[in-house]
């Protein structure tokens, strides 16, 4: 909960008032030391378990999914059976067959339906009537979904025609909007992630710490990770240097390799900036290319997970707080 949250963020403010307090004593730089280790991975569990509740409801929407289509596919057979019996002359069992298959279906999604002069039922999607149609006689739509990483969209397949499923109630749609609130909890998290980091590292890098030396950051949020293009001719690794954390900032970035001129040239969010040698120099952090890349060689440096989900306490040692300014 996120009260827990608070208690890490409350403990871990307490040690560096003990710090501040006492900032020749080892023990309660021990002591902040290891509460700072545990407050980023309080962070780090709640992302975990924000994406395991996403990836359950990812999961629950495919089998409800699996229910929408084998309903409708009954009942596309149920009323052929219906169609064949004539003007109002399917047996009651059919009927109520029919009946208790749009019930079940009515659980998962809202929907209208008409019945024609047999009893067949004609379905759309939504309460206007006016709604996508998924069922008409013995021609059943199929519903699939997609996530675009902050919401679920629903999608009906009849008879090779794609069109957007619009409902507002039902267990489907409950489930797309919890799986959209857990995306904005995430979100706030990770900004909280992000806001916290700077806040402490700003203090941080303007104090002197217990060996004489400007305070270096506490905490990073980064995880913008280099990863080799899979039409290199080469062969390329990384490493990753961070100078300043709360400049690095979260975005793609394309890197490619012009053979003829020996630079790097870089794209990212401000424009197109090219350089040579192999270590990089990016805001806040450095990548060292090793290999020999080759002609259109590159790489795309992006961040591998949410804020939140990248926290790390960044000091080693007891020495590293800076108590005074």
């Amino acid at each position: 909960s996120g009260s827990d949250l608070g208690i890490f963020i409350g403990r871990f403010f307490d040690s560096l008032q003990d710090v501040a307090s006492n900032p020749d004593s080892i023990a309660a730089r021990t002591v902040a030391l290891e509460a700072g280790k545990a407050l980023a991975s309080s962070f780090n569990n709640y992302d975990t378990q924000l994406k395991n509740f996403n990836s359950s409801v990812l999961k629950q929407v495919d089998v409800k999914l699996t229910e929408v289509n084998l309903n409708l596919d009954q009942l596309s057979k149920v009323n052929s059976l219906i169609s064949t019996s004539g003007i109002k002359d399917a047996s009651n069992d059919v009927l109520d067959a029919r009946d208790k298959l749009l019930k079940d279906l009515s659980k998962i999604l809202n929907f209208t339906v008409n019945f024609d002069e047999t009893g067949a039922a004609e379905i759309r999607l939504g309460d206007s009537g006016s709604g996508v149609n998924i069922l008409k006689r013995n021609n059943a739509a199929i519903l699939t979904s997609a996530s675009d990483g902050n919401n679920i969209s629903f999608i009906v397949n009849k008879q090779g025609i794609k069109s957007t499923a619009t409902f507002s109630s039902g267990i489907l749609s409950g489930i797309s909007q919890y799986y959209s609130l857990v995306k904005l909890v995430q979100s706030e998290i990770s900004s909280l992630a992000e806001q916290f980091s700077n806040e402490i590292n700003n203090i941080q890098t303007s104090g002197i710490n217990l060996n004489g030396q400007t305070g270096k950051a506490m905490f990073s949020v980064n995880s913008m990770t280099p990863k080799a293009n899979y039409n290199n001719k080469s062969s390329l690794s990384f490493n990753i240097v961070e100078s300043d954390p709360s400049n690095i900032l979260q975005e793609k970035i394309y890197v490619n390799y012009n053979k003829t001129n020996n630079e790097w040239k870089i794209r990212d969010s401000v424009g197109v900036s090219f350089t040579r040698g192999n270590l990089l120099n990016f805001n806040g952090y450095q990548i060292e290319v090793i290999g020999e890349p080759e002609d259109n060689d590159g790489f795309i440096i992006s961040p591998s997970m949410t804020k939140s989900g990248a926290m790390q306490f960044s000091l080693t040692n007891p020495e590293d707080f800076a108590a005074s300014s």
